[in-house]
This record gives C-alpha cells, structure tokens and sequence, in this order.
C-alpha cells in the first residue's frame, strides 16, 4: 500500500503556486514543466490522491479474483505474483482515465491514451479483452480476439473515410468494403449484413473502451489532420484481408 507523507502547508502550496504562474507570466505564458509536476506532486501529497488511485486499482482486481472467505484488508490472493502484475496495469489504467478522461491539456494531442488503456485492461484481467493496437497479444491470440480487431478496423476505417470525404456512412462503407458489405438498396427491414454492421459498430465501441459517438469524433478530428489515424487509412489489399478474417474467412 502506499506510504503516508504529511501534506505541505497550505501557504507553501499558496506559494508555489506564486511563483509558478509569476515565471509563466515572464516567458510569454508557458509554464515551466518541472516547476508544473513539483507543484502537483507537492499539492497532491499527503491529501489522498495516491490512495484513491491504488484503491481503485486493488478494486478493480480483486472483483476478479475467486470468491474468499477472508475478510476486507486480509485477502489473500492464489498467485500473488500475478495479483501483483494485475495490480499494476490497474493502476497504470486508472492513471490514464484520470489524466486523459477529461483533462485534455496535460497529454499531447499525437498520445492516444486508449490504447495504452485498452492494453492495461487486458493485462488487469478482465474477461472481455479490449483492442491492442500495440500488437503486444494482451487481448488474447485466439480467433475471437483477431475477428474482432479485423472488425474494428473495418468500422474505424469506414468512419475515417466517412470524415474525410465528408459522405454519408452508406457511402464510405461502399468505398471502403468488398460488395458483400455494402448497404442493400433494397433492405426495408435493415436485415442481413446492415444488421450485423450495426452489431460490429457497437463491438467496436465497446473493444476501444469508449462510446460509438465518441469514436465518430475522433474520426473527425483526424479528418481534420488534428490527430493521426494511420492505422485506419487501409489500401484495399489489407481491407480484403481483414474483411476475410473478420467474416471468419
């Protein structure tokens, strides 16, 4: 667990926190970075941060442990080693969303947060493996996991196209996958593969570990040139290979 440290005093912090933004003022408004991170680190001692995080990171474990008898603060894990490397993706994971979730000042815009997200939940333990995109095998090397990043891919990549071109999503999907996955003019009841599209779409969100809508914004922004979305720009020999892979081909 982590140590106890006593907190600064509040005139310190009040202080620091003076001279911080005194130098940022004299140099054009630019903080000096390791003025920044002492400050936080000083703010955040002693005051509960380090403790809330490693909370979060033990709670996450644990539910996926085996049931015990032991009580709360005596558990007692069948392979501590390996409770401990769960530990530690899980607080790297809870780290992150802290950092990254809504704090969109701190990380530069070319980190993309979720992936190293997605690899640290994985490498906690979680039983619905998220998407690597770091190649590094954490979401399983069996055939469901390569279907569905072969799919995530596919739906990434008519998204992107979709922002890019500024077209409608029945027009991407017609650029970018084979015939069998275009939408049918005919389809009235939005059965067949506009069906299962719709199940890849919400997979995909859920492989990420974000929201559908918030993977349309960021296919915007990388539209925009804001981000990069390298992977997901497929020339069409590697889009009929995932569309195989993906249909179990």
């Amino acid at each position: 667990m982590s140590g106890e440290f006593q907190p600064r005093e509040r005139t310190d912090l009040e202080d620091g926190l003076r001279r911080l933004l005194d130098d940022a003022a004299a140099n054009g408004g630019q903080l000096d970075p390791e003025g920044y991170w002492k400050f936080v680190a000083d703010l955040a001692r002693g005051r509960g941060i380090a403790k809330e995080l490693e909370t979060a990171a033990f709670a996450a474990v644990i539910k996926n442990e085996p049931p015990s008898d032991e009580p709360p603060g005596q558990f007692k894990p069948d392979d501590p080693s390996e409770f401990w490397r769960r530990c530690q993706a899980a607080t790297l994971f809870h780290l992150l969303r802290r950092v990254a979730g809504d704090q969109k000042h701190i990380l530069p815009e070319s980190f993309r947060s979720f992936v190293w997200e997605n690899i640290a939940w994985n490498l906690m333990g979680e039983k619905s493996g998220r998407m690597d995109l770091m190649r590094l095998n954490t979401a399983g090397g069996d055939e469901r996991a390569l279907r569905r990043t072969a799919r995530a891919m596919l739906v990434l990549a008519v998204l992107y196209r979709k922002a890019r071109e500024g077209i409608r999503e029945n027009e991407a999907r017609e650029r970018v996958l084979p015939t069998p996955g275009h939408p049918r003019k005919d389809n009235i009841d939005g059965s067949g593969f506009d069906r299962t599209w719709r199940d890849w779409k919400a997979d995909t969100a859920a492989f990420m570990g974000t929201s559908f809508e918030q993977l349309q914004e960021e296919a915007e922004r990388a539209a925009r040139g804001e981000i990069w979305w390298g992977p997901f720009d497929l020339q069409p020999n590697k889009v009929d290979e995932l569309w195989n892979l993906a249909r179990g081909g």
